[in-house]
């Protein structure tokens, strides 16, 4: 069983040894940087999951047919089962569908919080499953395009972060700070610039936007105080962070016409191409002497990031190629790097003259369910 543990839905999904899917599961979001509930809350959104998945298996009926491929729509109705029974934890025990290992790919599992996520984890699994395996969402997230090969990672979702791999193993990542301290360029952040180009705007201390009509309305803003600015204040004290993530769409949407929102667009592009050139490897260089660790978003040395995202292919600081002469291979994931939207096309477009193989991922629930199966491929 693979799970992903998403800032906006937690999914999860059984496989028997040939690949065929047998059951799917899904519960609320858990993030553990943005979503609200913590540690506890996070063990919970997996629990309820991985019960969904394990009863869609036992009762075929509840979510369709078990032999679906991979490449199915994922949102259909029937993909999760209504609910597990009580007794489904005796059940799975003594039944053919409990599973060998699961696999929990978390964001906010990496090395600052691995030891407690994967206790916890392992406490809410461990009676309806032989093992749990923890990892972080990077790995999912690239194993789910890739071979577990070498390569690298680009993600912009709730949160933003870059990472390299070789042999399918992570090596560097720069960035996936959370909101406080970093995750720029991710939905989040784009939701929170738009919120403060609005508030900007409302008092007069930035230019109009469009942003603020539009996130006003989305957000419901009440008229309660008399002051615009004021009750956007009020409403925004109520959101949880992941929910300003929920607000990207409305500033990438008008991004083409609104000069505001442009601009938020074109910093989260450098941005991310930014994290991109830190994990080129662990001393900023690509290994032959040119300087990553502060770069313009470009891979051009000592810039502030406040130049175009198209690189110039003779100053760009990224090798086109890997030591051995094969084109790099670069994974883009998350909802923000996965759809048209001027940030992706800012991102490509900075790509697009170094000769990287560039990929989207796919849902990282199935690179879960690939790491899960190369674990038993090997005997770990």
């Amino acid at each position: 069983m693979g799970i992903d543990l998403g800032g906006t839905s937690t999914r999860a999904e059984l496989v028997d040894e040939s690949g065929v899917l047998l059951g799917r599961g899904l519960a609320g979001g858990a993030n553990l940087r943005s979503a609200g509930g913590g540690l506890v809350g996070a063990a919970d959104a997996v629990r309820t999951a991985a019960e969904m998945a394990l009863a869609a298996a036992q009762n075929p009926g509840s979510s369709g047919p078990g032999d679906v491929p991979h490449d199915v729509p994922r949102n259909s109705p029937h993909d999760v089962a209504h609910g597990a029974p009580h007794d489904l934890a005796p059940r799975i025990a003594a039944g053919r569908h409990r599973p060998r290992v699961v696999v929990v790919a978390a964001s906010g599992a990496g090395p600052a919080r691995h030891d407690e996520v994967a206790e916890a984890f392992r406490d809410a699994l461990t009676d309806i499953c032989d093992r749990v395996h923890v990892e972080n969402d990077l790995a999912a997230a690239f194993r789910s395009a890739s071979s577990g090969g070498d390569g690298y990672l680009l993600l912009s979702g709730t949160g933003a972060v870059a990472g390299r791999f070789r042999g399918g193993v992570l090596q560097r990542r720069a960035d996936g700070l959370g909101w406080i301290l970093g995750d720029t360029g991710s939905g989040l952040w784009i939701g929170w610039q738009g919120l403060r180009a609005a508030a900007a705007d409302l008092d007069g201390r930035g230019p109009r936007t469009e942003l603020t009509g539009l996130l006003v309305t989305a957000l419901g803003v009440s008229p309660v105080t008399g002051d615009p600015c004021q009750d956007l204040v009020r409403r925004v004290d109520d959101l949880a962070p992941a929910q300003m993530g929920s607000l990207a769409p409305f500033v990438l949407g008008v991004a083409g016409h609104d000069a505001v929102a442009s601009r938020i667009a074109e910093r989260a592009g450098r941005a991310l191409v930014t994290s991109l050139d830190a994990v080129i490897d662990d001393a900023g260089t690509d290994g032959a002497g040119t300087d990553h660790a502060r770069t313009d978003g470009l891979g051009r040395p000592g810039g502030t990031g406040e130049t175009a995202v198209r690189p110039d292919a003779a100053t760009t600081g990224m090798p086109e190629k890997s030591a051995g002469g094969i084109p790099h291979e670069v994974v883009l994931a998350g909802g923000v790097l996965s759809h048209p939207n001027p940030v992706r096309d800012a991102v490509l477009a900075a790509l697009e003259d170094r000769s990287w193989r560039v990929v989207t991922a796919a849902e990282p629930v199935i690179g879960a369910v690939r790491i899960a199966q190369d674990l038993l491929a090997k005997g770990l």
